[in-house]
């Protein structure tokens, strides 16, 4: 090699490092890649504005995006890293990823149904109107209640579990008083009522109330409800409903119609991206649905013997203000 290039001990130390590595390297040079870099500023912009958006499909986007001849690609964790430095760094907020199958919030809207009495033809209730929504397929769930006390809002709940016809992982109520109550009135801190606990512990679900002072939260309830006050409630002005069933008739129909006929951007109903995406990471249903059950101290007046009506079940009631005890 150093007859055949004429090497010389004068001209040895000029020699450059091309030289160096072109006849004597062994290919384990590490070079340093060129990558090619995506308009991070706007995909974080499409991310916040879009709830339906998904880092993924982002990826998937740039991947196919061309690029300069030697220039590389982000791999996917490179790429989200980048852009959640990005978002951090610049003050823009990304959207909240939401996994299939895992959330449904829930959220009591805030305008009334009037349910009409026939015979005299006045208002004899106004209706509340529960919305849930799972925010990855935005399949929508809509029940009417007589009002929003914890029997309503737990028969609401289970409504809603049968019509998706599985559980999923996590319900997220918004800081209605009927799901959670403050310990301590000084302190934004909510707990969630034993009721509403005892009714996920029956479905084997968790209960995540969305966190006092954090709006950002609301961003996958608030499109359900915006959509069941356009396409529910704006539906039935002028319409007229003589009672709760009629009414939930009318508004499972509006629901359906939301959910099985109204095509996404991406070509697909929420009745069917649910079906294909998230019903199968889903739980099923047990074969008895929770009931909502009322106990009640029951004060005595004499002391003896009562035989119940059925199973004659025998119970001593000697004690006033106690429950009956069963023998």
């Amino acid at each position: 090699m150093i007859a055949s290039q004429a090497v010389t001990k004068e001209s040895f130390t000029h020699l450059s490092p091309e030289f160096s590595e072109l006849h004597f390297g062994d290919n384990r040079t590490v070079r340093k890649k060129q990558y090619h870099q995506p308009d991070f500023y706007t995909l974080a912009k499409r991310l916040g504005a879009s709830m339906h958006l998904t880092r993924h499909k982002l990826w998937m986007d740039y991947l196919a995006a061309d690029a300069g001849p030697n220039e590389a690609k982000h791999q996917y964790s490179q790429f989200c890293g980048r852009l959640r430095s990005f978002a951090q760094a610049t003050g823009l907020s990304s959207g909240i990823e939401h996994d299939p199958g895992q959330e449904l919030y829930v959220d009591w809207a805030g305008d009334k149904i009037p349910v009409t009495h026939r015979a005299t033809g006045l208002v004899g209730m106004k209706a509340s109107l529960f919305v849930a929504g799972c925010p990855f397929s935005g399949l929508l769930v809509a029940v009417a209640a007589a009002n929003e006390k914890m029997p309503a809002w737990i028969d609401c709940h289970v409504q809603a579990l049968n019509y998706l016809g599985k559980i999923p992982g996590v319900i997220v109520p918004d800081d209605a008083s009927t799901a959670t109550y403050r310990p301590v009135k000084t302190q934004p801190a909510r707990r969630i009522r034993t009721r509403y606990a005892d009714f996920a512990t029956y479905y084997d679900l968790l209960i995540v109330p969305e966190r006092p002072g954090k709006p950002k939260d609301k961003g996958a309830v608030e499109p359900a409800v915006q959509t069941a006050y356009n396409r529910i409630l704006f539906y039935f002005d002028g319409q007229m409903f003589y009672s709760l069933d009629e009414l939930n008739e009318a508004i499972i129909t509006r629901v359906d119609d939301i959910n099985g006929n109204l095509v996404r951007s991406d070509g697909m109903t929420r009745r069917e991206l649910f079906d294909v995406d998230e019903e199968p990471l889903t739980q099923n249903l047990p074969a008895v649905a929770f009931t909502e059950v009322l106990w009640r101290d029951v004060k005595s007046i004499e002391v003896g013997t009562s035989f119940a009506t059925t199973n004659t079940i025998r119970c001593r009631f000697a004690l006033s203000d106690k429950r009956f005890v069963p023998v």
